[in-house]
Order: C-alpha cells, then structure tokens, then sequence
C-alpha cells in the first residue's frame, strides 16, 4: 500500500538479477553477506569512455559491496571506508566533473567517487533528493526544517546567503517527511480555521 507516498516494509527481492546486453546477469556475494539495501550507482568511466555502473549493497554485518555490472567478474568487492549503517538514503551525483554516489549517514555525508570515499560533515539528513544541483534533505533534529545544500557543492552546508540554508515551516504549522513533502499539522489546521 502506497496510497499515503510512503515507501512501505514487506516489498523485497529474492533473486538479484540485472539484465545486462542481452543477457540475465547474477552477481554474487560473499557466503553469509545478508544484504539489507541496494542501491544503483551511474557512473561512466571517462578514462575508457565506457558506462562503469555498479550496483551497491549494504549488508546487515557492517560491510557495503559493490558490482561492476558491465565486467566480467560477477563477484562482488568490498567498499572500503563506506559504513554500512551509513546507507539510509543515497543519491547519485555529478560533482567536480565525476559521477559520486552521496551516501548520507546520522551526522555524515559520504561521497565515493568508484575508488574513495571521503566523509564530509552533515546536518543529520533523514532524506534526501536532488534538484536544480542542490541536494535538499530533510534533518533528525528538526522535522519543520527543510536543508538545502549549496549549489553545485553537496558537501557544503554552511548557513549563509551565499551556500547552503534551510526553510523553517515551523511557524506555518507543516512538517517536512520524506518522499511526501509537506504534509498538514494540526497549528495549520488550526490556523486555516481562524483564516475562515
């Protein structure tokens, strides 16, 4: 049931299977990896002027593994440096002319690039989306709040007019929730009456 926007437990996958140029592909991953979340990285690889995408996945042991979907090898490899409890939300990403996969963590925001990951300070993103070259999140602390980052640049989140900035609903009496938006709180309801 989807019917209030909200993603929902219960919906899974019981075989990972990618069909890659005409051809069923099954990665595979360590013996008593148990996978958690998966996540599709795009990335082209400028070096061959070839796609590189992978396939990301975060493992209840700790771990993070990735696959090279267009290699040959179906084994899959550790992501050093990525933590597993890391991987609430993430978004793919065009920074400094290299395709990253944004991993956002409790007070973190990661980026891996294909070969490194380097982690950057974050204001406790819940969620996130990508629009118009900021990532806009919503924040732990706050759930009137909704954070944007600085244009071009995911990992500044300096408060300023110039970077990065939030939107304070508090006053208007919404809260800001993943994947739905504003949703209406009982001070807007109330102050809707008393506009009537």
């Amino acid at each position: 049931n989807f019917a209030d926007g909200a993603l929902k437990d219960g919906v899974g996958v019981e075989d990972l299977c990618i069909y890659v140029n005409g051809a069923n592909r099954y990665p595979i991953l360590p013996e008593g990896c148990n996978p958690q979340k998966a996540f599709f990285y795009h990335r082209f690889d400028e070096g061959t002027s070839r796609p590189d995408d992978r396939l990301l996945v975060f493992c209840d042991d700790g771990s993070v593994y990735q696959w090279q979907i267009y290699s040959d090898n179906r084994q899959m490899t550790v992501v050093d440096g990525l933590p597993a409890e890391s991987g609430g939300m993430a978004v793919n990403y065009r920074l400094n002319s290299e395709d990253c996969f944004l991993v956002c963590g409790e007070d973190k925001l990661y980026v891996y690039n294909g070969f490194t990951v380097k982690a950057y300070d974050g204001p406790g993103i819940t969620s996130t989306a990508v629009y118009n070259e900021r990532l806009f999140v919503t924040v732990r602390d706050n759930p009137t709040q909704l954070w944007y980052s600085k244009t071009f640049d995911p990992t500044n989140w300096n408060v300023s007019l110039e970077e990065a900035g939030f939107i304070d609903f508090r006053n208007d009496g919404y809260e800001v929730r993943a994947h739905v938006g504003l949703v209406e709180g009982d001070s807007a309801k109330d102050k809707r009456q008393h506009l009537l």
